[in-house]
């Protein structure tokens, strides 16, 4: 059986920790902190990626090297490097220190809305989701990609990579699915359903559960050992753009809405633990260790340091 099943509704916030708060240029649509926990990354409307230092707030790169937005932005298991997807119908690996950039990724015929890297043992890759519906896989330095997954009916918006042997794909799309993946034979394991669009998925630590949002104000917690949902997260009043696990353990969930709130939950207990407020809808989040960010419309980042 499937555990903590049930749905979950907000309760009232207990804290607000205060924020660093980062002026960016432009509406922010990706948001990303280093593995080490000492700078984020910023995707943003006018097609820039800049990297900031939570230390002192002060700007260490921008990069401009897509055309158009750029949608999505993540770090390397290592730190090392930078991945961007954008309008322009790529993805951009780059050196996450110098800024260098390493390659472009090309053959999606649409924006490339999200993209991620593998993690865990076997070769190191990429995945890419895009408007074009389909998602596609590629080795990390080069060659054409190893895997296309077709089968969703609209615009892809998410994609993310199992961190375990027999590696799994997942995807979201705007035709309210969560699809999940086997990528040695860009087979569909799992087809999950929400009422509105999926904006964001994202594998479990154990890749054995996958996070989803939606545009329906949920975020719901999929179990792919008895294919259920476990739980279903509720209390945003907007757009629920991502959702991310908060800590390895898989004990905490945070999420950010259009509503301007960005949520800490208990995700055994099924309660909200703390509500942190920006003045404009919240695009984006992100956790490492116990420093989150979120990123708005208006081009504000926010870090915040999370609690014990």
């Amino acid at each position: 059986p499937c555990p903590w099943v049930g749905d979950v509704v907000a309760q009232e916030l207990r804290a607000r920790p205060r924020p660093r708060e980062i002026a960016g240029p432009s509406h922010v649509f990706g948001c990303a902190i280093s593995p080490s926990g000492d700078t984020v990354a910023s995707a943003c409307k006018d097609g820039s990626v800049a990297l900031w230092s939570l230390t002192t707030g002060e700007e260490l790169l921008r990069l401009t090297y897509h055309t158009g937005r750029a949608y999505s932005i993540c770090f390397s298991p290592d730190g090392g490097h930078l991945l961007s997807g954008g309008e322009d119908s790529t993805a951009v690996l780059s050196n996450s220190l110098s800024g260098t950039m390493v390659m472009t990724i090309k053959g999606h015929d649409l924006p490339v809305r999200s993209a991620a890297f593998s993690r865990g043992q076997g070769p190191p890759l990429i995945a890419t989701a895009s408007y074009d519906y389909t998602a596609r896989v590629w080795p990390l330095m080069s060659g054409p990609a190893v895997a296309v997954l077709r089968g969703h009916d609209s615009n892809l918006s998410s994609v993310d990579l199992s961190g375990r042997e027999g590696l799994q794909a997942v995807t979201g799309s705007n035709d309210a699915t969560v699809r999940v993946w086997d990528v040695s034979e860009s087979r569909e394991l799992h087809c999950f359903e929400h009422a509105h669009w999926v904006w964001s998925v994202r594998f479990s630590p154990d890749s054995r559960k996958v996070l989803s949002s939606s545009a329906y104000h949920t975020a719901t917690l999929w179990d792919l050992r008895c294919g259920q949902p476990a739980v279903t997260l509720r209390g945003h009043s907007g757009w629920l753009r991502q959702a991310v696990f908060a800590d390895p353990l898989e004990r905490r969930v945070l999420t950010s809405c259009t509503d301007g709130a960005v949520k800490l939950w208990d995700l055994r207990r099924g309660t909200e633990l703390i509500t942190l407020r920006h003045s404009d809808a919240v695009g984006c989040c992100a956790v490492s260790g116990k420093v989150a960010a979120s990123g708005d419309r208006i081009g504000t980042v926010r870090t915040w340091l999370l609690p014990p």
